[in-house]
């Protein structure tokens, strides 16, 4: 008795179909892992501005309290508030 091969054949179709299937899922996994770290890799530059820019801040700041402790601790007072304290004494 001679097989025609149906069933050797439908298991072959079916191994490469979930061969395919399984090449095709890997190909997107990549792609998406490639624009993972392309993501990944704009953030590291956007935080690299970011901290130089954090730096040059914290420098400009730490003059301005230097500033402030040498004028014995004196801050000036908007215009705007001393004529509305004029005011409130006049009234």
């Amino acid at each position: 008795m001679l097989l025609t091969g149906c069933v050797c054949v439908r298991v072959c179709v079916c191994v490469c179909a979930c061969v395919q299937q399984h090449e095709k899922q890997v190909r997107e996994k990549k792609r998406t892992l490639k624009q993972v770290k392309k993501s990944i890799a704009e953030l590291m530059e956007k935080n690299s501005e970011l901290m130089k820019e954090l730096e040059s801040l914290n420098v400009a700041v730490n003059e301005r309290r230097h500033i402030h402790e040498l004028s014995g601790g004196q801050t000036r007072r908007p215009a705007f508030f001393f004529l509305l304290s004029l005011l409130w004494a006049w009234f």
